[in-house]
């Protein structure tokens, strides 16, 4: 079915702020040599990502997208690896952490492939913005659980929620076989808002942290020796 002109820009847009939205990622996850994407969201989304560009692959556009998104998401995947153990002490050996993330991996690939193949018949749109929906409330989730912005940062916020932004317009308001759905309006709606939450939060720990770092004693500076006359 050929779309419109609205259609391919706003998909053209989504594809540009979500590749910007990793490479953001990837520069904060090792300056602060911890991963920013959530764990489960990541798997969901390498997951989703190959499932529509190598297994049902989406028209050129769109498929060329998940190809990108998928290859940097590879190297998030390789932070997560890298960094991730140190995140929880409780399973902070790597003999026990790595199962634990390939078996997560494993099932999450299984649900998007066997949601594609019995409920989408392969379109992807709705596991999609399920799959979003999910990662924006995991964001949320890890940034109270850390209790600071290790990983994250105001820039990965606000792109992360202009790219999914782009792409509930262009299949909402602009696609002729998902304009006016019900169910994606839900999912657009929840995923703004589960994003604006996340922004909000955001500022409101940068700011908390900035306080701090004011509040913080200096150390006084140096004396210099006087001067020989």
């Amino acid at each position: 079915m050929r779309e419109n002109s609205g259609y391919y820009l706003c998909l053209g847009a989504t594809g540009v702020l979500w590749v910007t939205t990793y490479i953001l990622i990837i520069k904060v996850s090792f300056r602060d040599r911890s991963y920013g994407m959530p764990l489960v969201a990541l798997c969901g989304n390498i997951s989703w990502e190959f499932q529509y560009a190598f297994v049902n692959p989406y028209d050129t556009l769109q498929r060329w997208a998940c190809i990108a998104w998928f290859l940097f998401n590879l190297v998030i995947l390789a932070t997560a690896l890298r960094f991730g153990p140190s995140h929880f002490p409780v399973i902070r050996a790597r003999r026990v952490f790595y199962p634990l993330f390939a078996a997560v991996l494993a099932l999450a690939y299984l649900g998007i492939h066997l949601l594609a193949r019995y409920l989408e018949h392969g379109a992807g749109v709705y596991t999609g913005f399920a799959q979003t929906l999910l990662m924006s409330g995991l964001f949320l989730s890890m940034l109270l659980s850390r209790r600071s912005l290790r990983g994250q940062s105001l820039a990965i916020a606000y792109v992360k929620m202009a790219g999914t932004l782009c792409a509930s317009v262009a299949y909402y308001a602009f696609s002729a076989q998902y304009r006016g759905s019900v169910l994606l309006a839900y999912l657009c709606t929840a995923i703004l808002f589960a994003d604006l939450v996340y922004v909000a939060a955001v500022h409101s720990l940068r700011r908390e942290e900035g306080q701090k770092a004011d509040r913080a004693p200096r150390s006084p500076l140096p004396q210099q020796a006087p001067h020989a006359r």
